[in-house]
């Protein structure tokens, strides 16, 4: 097994801490662990959490206005179970104390190893291994395995195992937004704590969203005799405390962790008993190969390979094998911004998921995909609440959310960022065409098509003075620098797109399955006139062209401002959202993100190849970049239209963003967009890959940094092997009878394991 499988800390110092706290965490989409050392005193921020398990606060505002919302959601800290404390003769370990001190992150074996060396005194030296996994087959069980190896005569020597509620010390940095907000320490209030020989299970509620939560620690002794166990319990928390003496050899401790959730406390507590009993039973051993075969089964389908530099390789994989970490299975949770890896942006879910994050696992592990968007579904009745709330027909999904309720309080960069309902509907439309999931359509998708359809064509309007064009006004796309603007061209092109979907799967239900079709119009109360009314607004969008530049404006007066001075703006002052009043940036052309280029990108057949260079060469100029999301998007436009130099160093900040901590704030989690970005510009970028209505497209063209990728997709019951060199692409077709696409305009039709060489690469 190759270095590029694995990520390895050598060095532990307190300016690293947090970063690598967040980049060692481990999850299995449901429950994850943050990577903190096992000792108290080193951390930077403890954390275990759940997805989607979250505390409510009321919004304090100075002013305040109907419809802002009344509650923000945080995902909440766990009862700490990592924590062990080691004493040898009776002096306690402190990380200062270890040598030798290294980390690895096996992304094959999906767990992490530390070791350590103690020197307790002259003639004995301690070395200590711990494994640590988070488990894919048992959602909610984590595992430690602790190895001690004894150099030398020991006489007395102890393991002291806690779970403990989290007390959060740090004062609220409010001047960050991208950090979290609202602490946690006194929200789980502890009903009930049973122990049974060297399990502990405590159940809990929290103080204001009423949700229930199970902990449960279990104990095993592998090798090694213990000759006394004492159990202590104490408000915060409990402690396990194992008393070795004179021990004749190696000591081999497992710690299996559970956290569960419940109707109630008794039924979570008995869910979490049940999970420890079952990770007991099944052993370490075989959790581990569980693991493994999850993970190889997930590298077969998900692994970009490239030749050209072992380091991006690795950096690469670590970013797939978070997504695989963050994201939600099980159909009630989605992806926060910072995964499960640190409580950044309180936990919240926002479009990253659906725009940066579903097509990584669409064209992977489609079920992942279905599952993701399977959670926007289910708070669809909220979105309804909250469109109404707004004076609107539809539904209105949060810009930011966990429970499905708003929790945005600046509503400029916040709730007037409508794109998110068709970030949503293109991300379902595109879930249907690249898996043919009608049953995803009937369940799910067609129901949100409906209503994000009503919700644009009730929030804009055909207006004369435009002739006539369908028009949004007051809202904010993308780039947060420019807010509550006049028809958005990021937003009007998708909100078409929104309506086109919703024609298009109206027309396919009537033709294909009329019984459901009629059910739909009975249940969603469609009028005849609405088909007829979306089409007519997707005809009529308003989507303004300036000559006198060439491009797409931003909005209705963005290019009547001033141009902000980027070149010789200080670069202590980036990013300028820290250092400038949001009417200050309200004022000028700047981008915090790729905002036109974004729809140059998603609606890439709408535009040709002039008008997508003279777009992206004037908005380039402007993006700051500020955010963690734009540099993909720009990295795959520049390398559509030749920009080899400038596409490549895109890639690299997008794939190295948290690796390389690009905006030093890592700390707080890692960015789990960024790291979809990054499989989208391997795939999207330098393959050229792009999704037509009815089949897929390739136009490679590989900077001379990068030899060779290659990758697999699932795409219409189809598995698809692509290899792309600078001379010539290789396409296998793996699974399914037939699958038609086009490489550099030239139409294939590959059949079940037949192989197909391209020579002519694009080169600039």
């Amino acid at each position: 097994m190759g270095n590029n499988w694995i990520v390895e800390q050598s060095t532990f110092n307190k300016t690293d801490i947090g970063k690598y706290e967040s980049l060692f965490s481990l999850g299995n989409g449901n429950l994850g662990l943050r990577g903190n050392l096992e000792e108290r005193e080193s951390a930077y921020r403890r954390g275990t959490y759940i997805n989607g398990f979250y505390e409510t606060e009321p919004i304090q505002y100075g002013e305040w206005a109907y419809g802002f919302p009344e509650e923000n959601q945080k995902i909440l800290p766990l009862p700490e179970g990592k924590l062990f404390e080691f004493y040898a003769e009776g002096k306690l370990f402190s990380t200062a104390d270890g040598t030798d001190h290294k980390r690895f992150l096996n992304m094959k074996e999906g767990c992490m190893v530390r070791s350590f060396k103690w020197n307790v005194h002259d003639g004995l030296a301690i070395h200590v291994s711990i494994t640590r996994m988070v488990s894919f087959s048992l959602p909610s069980v984590a595992v430690q395995v602790l190895h001690f190896t004894f150099d030398g005569t020991v006489t007395s020597f102890r393991v002291v195992s806690s779970l403990e509620t989290q007390r959060d010390e740090r004062e609220p940095l409010h001047k960050d937004p991208r950090e979290g907000s609202l602490l946690g320490a006194d929200s789980l209030i502890k009903n009930k704590r049973v122990r049974d020989a060297l399990r502990e299970v405590s159940g809990y509620k929290t103080k204001r969203s009423n949700l229930y939560l199970a902990a449960g620690m279990e104990h095993q002794i592998l090798t090694g005799n213990y000759t006394s166990v004492v159990y202590h319990q104490e408000e915060e928390g409990s402690t396990f405390i194992f008393d070795f003496t004179e021990p004749a050899g190696d000591i081999v401790l497992v710690k299996f962790l559970s956290y569960t959730q419940g109707k109630d406390i008794d039924t979570a507590m008995a869910l979490c008993n049940a999970d420890l009993t079952a990770a007991k039973k099944r052993g370490v051993d075989s959790l581990k190969k569980d693991q493994f075969r999850y993970l190889k089964d997930f590298w077969h389908k998900s692994d970009v390979t490239f030749h050209g530099s072992e380091e991006l390789q690795k950096v690469l994989r670590l970013n797939l094998f978070h997504l695989v970490q963050s994201s939600g299975k099980n159909g009630k949770t989605s992806v926060a911004a910072k995964g499960l890896s640190g409580d950044g942006y309180d936990g919240h879910y926002f479009w990253d998921s659906e725009i940066y994050i579903v097509p990584f696992f669409r064209f992977t592990s489609p079920e992942i995909a279905r599952a993701l968007l399977s959670y926007r579904f289910s708070i669809l009745d909220k979105a309804r609440e909250r469109a109404h709330e707004l004076s609107h027909k539809g539904a209105l999904f949060p810009w930011r959310t966990i429970n499905g309720k708003e929790a945005s309080a600046y509503f400029p960069a916040g709730t007037a960022q409508y794109h998110i309902n068709a970030d949503i509907a293109y991300s379902i439309n595109k879930y249907l065409e690249s898996t043919d999931d009608m049953e995803f359509l009937v369940k799910a998708g067609f129901e949100i098509l409906v209503e994000t359809a009503r919700f644009w064509y009730d929030l804009g309007n055909f207006i004369p003075s435009k002739n006539g064009a369908f028009c949004i006004h007051e809202v904010t796309g993308p780039d947060e620098y420019s807010a509550l603007v006049n028809n958005n061209f990021y937003t009007n092109i998708m909100a078409k797109d929104n309506f086109k979907a919703a024609v298009k799967w109206y027309d396919w239900l009537k033709k294909n399955q009329y019984t459901t079709f009629l059910e739909f119009t009975h249940s969603l109360k469609i009028l005849k006139d609405e088909r007829v009314q979306w089409e007519s607004a997707a005809e009529k969008m308003y989507l303004p062209f300036n000559t006198e530049h060439g491009i797409f404006p931003q909005d209705d007066s963005f290019l009547d401002r001033p141009v902000w001075d980027i070149e010789n703006t200080p670069t202590d002052k980036f990013p300028l959202l820290l250092h400038f009043h949001p009417l200050t940036l309200y004022r000028f052309q700047v981008l915090k993100q790729a905002d036109v280029v974004m729809a140059l990108f998603l609606q890439w057949d709408k535009f040709t190849i002039e008008q997508k260079k003279r777009s992206f060469d004037y908005y380039e100029k402007i993006t700051t970049g500020d955010s963690s999301l734009s540099a993909a998007i720009q990295g795959i436009i520049a390398l559509e239209l030749g920009y080899m130099k400038k596409g490549y160093e895109y890639f690299l900040k997008t794939v190295t963003m948290d690796f390389n901590d690009v905006n030093g704030n890592v700390k707080d989690g890692i960015h789990t967009a960024a790291m979809g970005g990054s499989w989208m510009m391997m795939v999207y970028g330098f393959a050229g890959m792009r999704e037509g209505t009815q089949h897929l497209s390739f136009s490679p063209h590989l900077p001379p940094e990068i030899e060779q990728i290659s990758f697999r997709i699932q795409y219409k019951k189809t598995e698809l092997e692509v290899t792309l060199g600078h001379i010539s692409s290789t396409f296998l077709l793996l699974s399914g009878t037939t699958l038609t696409f086009s490489v550099n305009e030239s139409v294939v039709v590959l059949t079940l394991g037949e192989k197909r060489v391209f020579t002519g690469n694009k080169s600039f």
